[in-house]
């Protein structure tokens, strides 16, 4: 998997419903064929599992997850991947939050710009 396709999984994962195949194509800057092209590919390497990506005409796409521990495994193998991508409001409120539950001191507001980098 490349960086696109963690894209586009993390993308439909926070969404949650259907999402059409030119917002996805804006997000990574490619053609909507390209994004189809992609979610083939991921829909193979979810194949072993109860989760797949739903392309439905006049609807959109959807992430459909089954199983969430399937998920949660496919997720961490693409994990490297993460890095390259701006973390969600969500994501970095809940990177603050358990830093400052497991700090347990006093932390300078600097200290919270580094860990949402």
């Amino acid at each position: 998997m490349n960086n696109r396709n963690y894209m586009i999984l993390k993308y439909l994962k926070e969404a949650g419903e259907y999402v059409t195949s030119k917002s996805l194509s804006a997000l990574c800057n490619v053609s909507t064929k390209t994004i189809l092209k992609d979610i083939k590919l991921i829909n193979d390497d979810m194949k072993v599992t109860a989760n797949y990506i739903e392309v439905k005409p006049s609807h959109g796409i959807k992430l459909i997850i089954n199983n969430d521990e399937e998920f949660i495994n496919l997720s961490d193998s693409y994990r490297s991947f993460q890095d390259y991508f701006v973390l969600s409001v969500n994501e970095r409120e809940d990177r603050i939050k358990k830093y400052l539950i497991e700090k347990n001191d006093r932390v300078k507001s600097e200290m919270s710009a580094k860990m949402t980098k």
